[in-house]
């Protein structure tokens, strides 16, 4: 008897797939990548905050700017006139208080506009996002092998982009904060600061798409920018329940942390970042933005390529090229298979 009272029999055929099965929704499947792939995620949230840790330390420092920016009147001297009105525990004085609130505040930030990708290594989320968009697609990936290869392959994209958005989460609050103060003219303030913080939404969701893009297609740092632009505006509800979803991992979770566990709070947030709030986050991105990307980029590009006789489709992060066929045989004296290849025309990456 294989087994012990017919358990444990490994050699026993398990119940299959239901064919008849219906489809999961992307609900469903985002959790079920998530429970199987838990601990390579676990892995690659360490890795990127260790690889992530020039950008960390940055987004410390620019975080004093955005909320002095956003919370002007959230200033140490303030918080602490209004902690000596309160009943604080003994041997805590409001001045220590008020520096743990400042420090809250801080970590939060550095959360939000790394996690947001704002504040980030290119090379270093340019790895990661081709990862973890194997894994929304259900496919393999080497973590250590192809993390490397894919940073180095986007290397100068990568800076380019990352560049551009630490300017971009530095100068929109500033200018936010100088139009709120030095414009007399309620109509103009107000149209000039709504304007900013919808183009900083708009930005903000063009981040999702941009890494997975670059990994994916040949396209310029321009045609990244544009398609990115397209998508924010094209599935605009749908992103903002997308960065919706990220400010609850990335934001409000460890806020909760901090609030209900005060100075060890600051510890395990910290940890619950770097063991998996990156990686879980980084996954919800990369998962929703498969999605729009195979829907809008991807099928129609397959679709829209004829069929040529005697040759078969090789795809490789669709950079297609035609081969010939294997299954025919060929003529002795035929040139080699390297020089019959056949590039085909570049694709149309626009996503609308």
């Amino acid at each position: 008897m294989a087994g012990l009272f017919g358990l444990f029999d490994y050699t026993k055929e398990g119940p299959g797939v239901d064919p008849d099965a219906p489809p999961k929704g992307p609900v469903a499947v985002f959790f079920g990548v998530l429970g199987r792939k838990f601990w390579k995620i676990c892995t690659i949230s360490i890795m990127y905050s260790v690889f992530s840790i020039p950008s960390l330390v940055l987004a410390f420092f620019v975080s004093n700017v955005l909320y002095s920016s956003f919370l002007p009147l959230l200033t140490i001297e303030n918080m602490t006139e209004v902690f000596k009105g309160v009943q604080l525990g003994e041997g805590v004085t409001p001045e220590q208080l008020s520096a743990l609130f400042f420090l809250i505040m801080t970590l939060i930030f550095t959360y939000l506009i790394t996690g947001l990708g704002y504040v980030v290594v290119g090379p270093t989320q340019a790895g990661v996002t081709y990862l973890l968009r194997n894994y929304s697609r259900e496919e393999h990936a080497f973590v250590w092998s192809d993390f490397v290869e894919h940073a180095r392959k986007n290397l100068k994209q990568s800076l380019a982009v990352s560049f551009l958005t630490l300017l971009a989460v530095v100068t929109v609050p500033v200018a936010i904060r100088f139009y709120s103060d030095s414009i007399g003219n309620n109509i103009l303030r107000l149209l000039l600061v709504s304007f900013l913080t919808i183009a900083g939404v708009i930005f903000t969701i063009m981040l999702m798409y941009i890494y997975q893009m670059m990994v994916t297609f040949e396209l310029t740092v321009r045609q990244l920018l544009k398609n990115a632009f397209l998508f924010s505006i094209l599935r605009l509800p749908f992103n903002v329940l997308a960065v919706i979803g990220q400010l609850f991992i990335i934001g409000l979770i460890p806020a909760l942390i901090m609030y209900m566990l005060g100075g060890l709070g600051v510890f395990i947030s910290a940890l619950y970042m770097i063991l998996f709030g990156y990686g879980a986050n980084l996954l919800l991105v990369n998962f929703f933005v498969n999605r729009q990307v195979m829907r809008f980029m991807i099928r129609p590009m397959e679709e829209s390529q004829e069929p040529v006789d005697d040759y078969v489709y090789a795809e490789d992060d669709y950079d297609v090229e035609l081969i010939p066929d294997d299954r025919e045989e060929k003529d002795e004296g035929t040139a080699e298979s390297g020089d019959d290849a056949i590039g085909l025309p570049e694709p149309n990456h626009s996503p609308a």
